[in-house]
């Protein structure tokens, strides 16, 4: 989607000029926290107002949110590695993460609608999703501050 792509162009341009006064974990949970707040309401709007305005104002949101976390991940992840197996661990890390929460999510959404009964259900996977990353959150060391 068209709109998808330029949030995250522009924001990322904002973001990464964050990322270093702020912080880059700082910057991840709040991005976490806002995707978990609005992970259920974003679909219950969508099922319960669904229209073309309604759609791209969730993406909007969500994608933006999602910006505002993914750059300074991106970041962070290769902070975290050695120059000299930088480029190998960060395409692993990302794609590991990307194969397995990505790939399963079609899978997930789908039979959870099924069971649930409920078209928010997707909601949860996200939302669960979203926890895991904040508890991983939790056990790492910001290694911009230590380079300062």
């Amino acid at each position: 989607m068209l709109l998808a792509g330029v949030v995250t162009f522009v924001g990322a341009l904002l973001v990464g000029m964050l990322c270093d006064s702020v912080g880059r974990k700082k910057l991840i949970l709040i991005s976490r926290v806002m995707v978990l707040l609005c992970s259920w309401p974003s679909f219950w709007l969508l099922v319960n107002y669904p229209s073309p305005g309604m759609l791209l104002t969730v993406v909007f949101v969500m994608v933006s949110f999602t910006t505002l976390g993914g750059v300074p991940v991106m970041l962070l992840i290769s902070e975290l590695l050695p120059k000299r197996i930088r480029a190998l661990g960060f395409a692993l890390v990302y794609s590991i993460g990307v194969a397995i929460f990505g790939g399963f999510a079609q899978y997930f959404a789908t039979q959870s609608i099924v069971l649930l009964d409920s078209l928010t259900a997707p909601a949860w996977y996200l939302g669960g999703g979203t926890l895991l990353s904040m508890l991983a959150l939790l056990y790492v060391k910001e290694p911009a501050k230590e380079l300062q």
